[in-house]
């Protein structure tokens, strides 16, 4: 009976140790994660030169271009840079999920290999070109100067297709099933051309100047100088429905169920992404800078002075804040899966500081030791035998 008792003891404790995440190895996903907030450095270094555009990340690396005329890969985990290779672009780089690294220059797009920097294809324009290349499927899609929209094969290289627009690109985004890209132009002009052939599809005039559009599922979300935030149907750009701000709408993001977006009425709002109904909303303390990034559990957004505020996607509660030592080079670097171990936040500033943060929770290190107060137990008064 005393060794099956034992047994069961052992199993409560293991059982216990596992459900505090003994059964984590390095980088594994867990399913029941703590906040993103609080964080703590991992590791910090100053560039050799300030970004001339925002970083991107990938898995292993962080890509910076620095106004030195250079692009840098530097490890994630280290800070240490991994290769660097004379190139400059006014633009942050773009990266595939088979390790292919895309920058544009005022005339040229460059494929590179990832993890070496070597060039895998390049093409050269007639025209200047005007925005980051966006990647849409197996398409890559830039701007020019000229109001002309150009697609190339990502693999190769293979010119597909060219395209005019009324007005010059404001921004744009591919819509999920990868079937149409649609751009926000000057003058409130949002129009929508089909990836295969460049062909328009349709376009929307909205009052005011427009933000980058957001595609989420059935959706496209784009915001105004008009204090709207628009829900659009991306097969005909027919509005869906709109919400009133207190200020112009500077951008959005957006998961499986709800939309966040930020005005600069320094509210953050979280409504459901078919009807539009409000969920929460929050007010910021300082004024937002850039649209918010989502991860899990969490929606985070970048403010001025530098600050960043983290908030549960569910509820809109304040989840903690971290206040870089300078003014952000956007966009904010954040992984969109938090993983155990592992530097998941990236602060670049302006200055060139280039800091990897981890989320503490996230560390599963041991609770630190306290001497006791007092003895475990309770007291017990000495038995006293009769007097004989």
């Amino acid at each position: 009976m005393m060794r099956t008792r034992s047994y069961c003891t052992v199993l409560l404790i293991l059982s216990f140790c596992l459900s505090l995440g003994g059964n984590l190895s390095h980088g594994e996903e867990i399913p029941d994660l703590p906040p993103v907030f609080p964080l703590e450095i991992a590791w910090e270094r100053l560039l050799s030169s300030p970004p001339s555009a925002g970083a991107a990340m990938d898995n292993l690396r962080i890509y910076v271009p620095l106004k030195a005329g250079r692009l840098e890969a530097i490890a994630r985990e280290t800070g240490e840079t991994l290769w660097s290779i004379p190139l400059h672009t006014m633009w942050s780089p773009v990266i595939d999920s088979t390790g292919r690294l895309f920058v544009a220059t005022d005339f040229t797009i460059r494929a590179l290999e990832a993890s070496t920097g070597s060039e895998l294809w390049n093409y050269r324009s007639q025209q200047r070109l005007s925005s980051a290349p966006l990647l849409a499927g197996h398409s890559l899609v830039i701007t020019t100067m000229s109001r002309e929209v150009l697609s190339f094969q990502v693999s190769s290289g293979e010119f597909l297709w060219q395209s005019s627009l009324e007005g010059s690109s404001l921004g744009h985004a591919a819509t999920t099933d990868q079937s149409l890209i649609v751009f926000s132009q000057e003058g409130g002009l949002l129009t929508a051309l089909q990836l295969n052939n460049g062909a328009t599809a349709w376009s929307k005039q909205i009052s005011g100047n427009l933000s980058a559009p957001v595609s989420a599922r059935d959706r496209i979300f784009v915001g105004s100088t008009e204090n709207f935030f628009y829900a659009l149907n991306p097969r005909n750009g027919s509005e869906l429905w709109k919400w009133r701000t207190g200020g112009d709408v500077i951008g959005a993001a957006a998961d499986e169920d709800l939309v966040y977006f930020l005005s600069l009425d320094n509210v953050i709002r979280a409504v459901n992404r078919s009807n539009g109904n409000q969920k929460w909303k929050a007010t910021m303390s300082t004024r937002p800078v850039a649209p918010p990034r989502i991860t899990t559990g969490a929606v985070v957004v970048s403010g001025v002075p530098t600050q960043i505020y983290g908030y549960v996607s569910d509820t809109g509660l304040l989840q903690g804040s971290y206040l870089p030592l300078a003014a952000l080079q956007e966009p904010l670097l954040i992984d969109q899966e938090l993983k155990s171990y592992r530097a998941a936040v990236f602060t670049l500033t302006r200055n060139g500081q280039l800091v990897g943060l981890r989320p503490i929770e996230l560390m599963f290190r041991d609770p630190v030791l306290e001497p006791l107060s007092r003895l475990p137990g309770r007291f017990l008064q000495i038995e006293r035998f009769p007097s004989h």
